[in-house]
């Protein structure tokens, strides 16, 4: 069985490999499309949080 790898040395061998990872512009937008993807998975939170029922979410287009 191989021993473990610390998780600084994956970090640095994958910034090594894909150095645009540390592109602050790319971090952002691959945040963006995970909160749009965690967003799309919880709809009844997000409309209880505002307060709307469903009919009203409904009334909205």
């Amino acid at each position: 069985m191989s021993p473990g790898r610390n998780w600084r040395e994956v970090k640095a061998e994958a910034h090594r490999l894909y150095p645009e990872l540390a592109d602050p512009q790319r971090q952002a937008v691959a945040a963006a499309q995970l909160d749009a993807y965690i967003a799309s998975h919880r709809p009844t939170d997000l409309r209880e949080s505002v307060g709307k029922t469903q009919s009203e979410v409904r009334d909205l287009d």
